[in-house]
C-alpha cells in the first residue's frame, strides 16, 4: 500500500499543477484533492473498496487541510 504521506504529497502536486494551469476555480480545489484521493486510494490500496473509500477521503481531506494551513501561514508572514 502506498503510504499517505505519499498520496497527500501527489495530491497536492496535482492540485498545485491544475492550479497553475488555471483549469478551474481555485475555491474547488478541496473537491479535486478529494477525488483524487479516493480514486487513489481505491486504485492503490490493498484493502476493501470500502475502506478503501474511507482512506481516500481522509487522504484528501488532509491534502486539503494542509494546503490551507499553509496557506494561512504564508499569509500570516506577508501580512506580519
Amino acid at each position: 500500500m502506498v503510504e499517505f504521506s505519499v498520496m497527500i504529497a501527489v495530491i497536492m502536486a496535482v492540485a498545485e499543477i491544475i492550479k497553475r494551469l488555471d483549469v478551474i476555480n481555485v475555491k474547488y480545489i478541496p473537491i479535486v484533492n478529494l477525488a483524487i484521493g479516493v480514486l487513489l486510494a481505491v486504485f492503490y490500496s490493498d484493502l476493501g473498496f470500502s475502506e478503501a473509500i474511507i482512506d481516500g477521503i481522509l487522504v484528501g481531506l488532509s491534502a486539503s487541510g494542509l494546503y490551507s494551513c499553509g496557506k494561512n501561514v504564508i499569509e500570516g508572514i506577508k501580512g506580519g
